[in-house]
């Protein structure tokens, strides 16, 4: 049996943080994956994808994008 999966996080700041700490309130990252699921036995599954993973940085041109590739074996007890 196969499945598509897709899930997108975003994470805020609440608040901001007292100087001089560079954090301040609003959008902190963003994490976009997209991948298949395999069902192996009655137990165990495997999913695999594409993660893009934003982080938002206090200065602009430090803001980062990575691509990952993930891979996971899920055993069910």
């Amino acid at each position: 049996r196969w499945w598509l999966i897709s899930h997108n996080e975003v994470f805020v700041h609440a608040n901001n943080l007292p100087n001089p700490s560079p954090l301040k309130g609003g959008f902190a990252q963003n994490r976009l994956f997209v991948g298949v699921g395999h069902q192996l036995t009655r137990r165990t599954y495997l999913e695999t994808g594409y993660l893009a993973f934003y982080t938002n940085q206090p200065n602009p041109q430090h803001d980062n994008l990575r691509h990952n590739w993930h891979t996971w074996l899920v055993f069910k007890l």
